[in-house]
């Protein structure tokens, strides 16, 4: 039961991370878009 719950949270970790490196990137751009940024919030 432990280990699952563990690879569960690694695997919700592991998506933020993602989610969070795609906000950085789109803000970082020249051009935001506006629509891409309220999407991934």
């Amino acid at each position: 039961m432990l280990q699952q719950l563990t690879r569960e949270r690694d695997q919700i970790v592991s998506e933020r991370v993602v989610v969070k490196n795609q906000v950085h990137a789109e803000k970082s751009e020249v051009e935001p878009n506006e629509r891409s940024l309220q999407r991934l919030n």
